[in-house]
């Protein structure tokens, strides 16, 4: 048996190991309820309810993105099951994407590397903020499985430049922005991808660029003016104004914890353990060559 083939069965056991670990945490309670997630919730059941994207106070949900609860509502209308089992069901199986495709991602990104692709999935499979994401009712975990797809097809379109792929992309971008709205980060992100591709032929690049923000931005445009805007006077909800060096840190220290309790965590040593990591790969990388 080839290597690629022990990981592939390697990484779905413990995507599977994953799931049962998200199973476990919810089993008795099911899953975590924050104030979001009531109203992710309770526009389900508006939705499938026929009364419109509205949350429990009847008001127009507008502060997030309607795939997620539009998903649970289509789940419900079919299956008949409550919206707050399906949360749980969708979010113990996106759990187990997110290791498998991350793994995926681990292993095409350093081929031929196992030790390191084995290491980085079990360490993925082990981060205690993305069980606790995932043990709640919340459009995070199938967001997260969107993004590791993006990286995945991304990969594919830098090696062919296909049409195939270039929608695919553009697709993945789209409900990437439906899930969250920091999806919008993927339509940015594609089209500087997109750019890059066709580098050696700037004018098709540019013309290709501009395609494909235009294909994967207009519909999050579309619903922003046509729902956002009539009923909340605002493209993208209300939201406090985000600080770059506080978001800086929290990314550190949420990186840290993926490693070392919480408890003994704070932000000096999240960056330190940050710079430990990128270091690290960084002679691993110089190492190979």
């Amino acid at each position: 048996m080839s290597a690629e083939r022990k990981f592939q069965i390697f990484l779905a056991a413990l995507a599977i190991t994953g799931s049962l670990m998200v199973w476990l945490a919810t089993s008795t309670y099911g899953p975590g309820l924050s104030t979001d997630g009531a109203r992710y919730l309770s526009t389900a059941e508006s939705i499938a309810a026929g009364r419109g994207v509205i949350d429990y106070f009847g008001q127009p949900l507008v502060n997030w993105p309607p795939l997620y609860p539009l998903v649970l509502a289509g789940l419900h209308l079919l299956s008949g099951l409550d919206v707050f089992v399906l949360a749980q069901i969708i979010n113990i199986l996106a759990f187990g994407g997110i290791i498998y495709l991350g793994g995926l991602l681990f292993q095409r990104s350093l081929p031929g590397n196992w030790t390191f692709a084995v290491a980085a999935s079990l360490v993925l499979a082990t981060s205690l903020p993305l069980v606790e994401v995932s043990a709640n009712a919340a459009a995070d975990p199938l967001f997260l499985v969107v993004v590791l797809l993006f990286a995945l097809v991304a990969q594919d379109f830098l090696r062919a430049r296909s049409p195939r792929t270039w929608w695919l992309l553009a697709a993945l971008a789209v409900a990437g922005c439906f899930l969250r709205y920091a999806g919008l980060a993927l339509v940015i992100t594609g089209a500087l991808m997109v750019l890059w591709a066709w580098r050696q032929e700037l004018r098709r690049g540019l013309l290709e660029a501009a395609a494909f923000g235009l294909a994967a931005g207009a519909p999050i445009a579309a619903w922003a003016l046509l729902f956002n805007l009539p009923h909340g006077g605002t493209l993208l909800g209300e939201h406090r104004p985000a600080i770059a060096s506080t978001n800086f840190l929290i990314l550190f220290e949420k990186m840290a914890g993926w490693f070392l309790p919480s408890s003994l965590l704070n932000q000096t040593l999240g960056i330190l353990m940050f710079a430990v990591l990128a270091a690290a790969f960084r002679w691993m990388r110089l190492r190979r060559r």
